[in-house]
């Protein structure tokens, strides 16, 4: 009879010991083996999100290298062919190069998806904000004279000063400001996650512990 009642006994206490009937007692192996399970869960539920935000960086991090390097192209022949020209008049056109040398630079510093590559959000804010005001003086430069700024219809990249040329480096200003405020709304999002996971964590920790017999 013994046997039976140790056996009906170690049967309860291996049922008590799924996670789903009980919480598991602390300093023992049925809690080493609660939290191997909610780490292998925690870490199929992570990655796919955060492999999408790499992804993305990456994908912008490229159009912010191909577009900057386009329109400092463009502007750059342009400056080569009325160069001699007051530097005062050119005002416009050697900020636009100044952004996009900037923007050659730092889409290559920051195109791997390194941890600090998210938290320079700003960065990337202030670097759109460059864009849009580059955008801004080359129509107000252009004055209509090409048409409508965002008729690309007729963009071209031959010969300097061209009407089909001056449309393909607005349209790749315009372009390259809105991939850069993407990737500031990515990395400010990315800092946001990894801001609040660690405050909810520690706070799970404080209640799990807290009570003391």
């Amino acid at each position: 009879m013994m046997p039976g009642i140790l056996g009906f006994l170690d049967g309860l206490v291996r049922i008590s010991s799924f996670p789903a009937c009980s919480k598991p007692a602390p300093n023992s192996t049925i809690t080493n083996h609660w939290r191997s399970i909610t780490t292998t869960i925690n870490g199929l539920n992570q990655p796919p999100k955060m492999i999408l935000l790499d992804i993305i960086s990456i994908i912008l991090r490229l159009a912010e290298l191909a577009f900057a390097t386009i329109v400092a192209a463009l502007n750059g022949r342009f400056l080569h062919a009325v160069r001699g020209t007051s530097s005062w008049d050119l005002g416009r056109h050697i900020y636009t190069e100044v952004v996009a040398g900037l923007s050659i630079l730092f889409a290559i510093i920051w195109l791997f998806p390194f941890s600090s590559s998210f938290i320079h959000w700003p960065m990337d804010l202030a670097i759109s904000i460059m864009w849009f005001v580059s955008f801004g003086l080359l129509v107000n430069w252009l004055n209509g004279a090409c048409g409508y700024v965002f008729d690309w219809d007729n963009v071209g990249f031959g010969g300097a000063g061209s009407c089909g040329e001056w449309k393909a480096t607005v349209a790749f200003a315009f372009l390259s400001a809105i991939c850069w405020l993407v990737s500031a709304f990515v990395g400010l999002y990315w800092v946001h996650r990894h801001t609040r996971a660690p405050v909810d964590a520690g706070y799970r920790r404080r209640r799990w512990y807290r009570s003391r017999v």
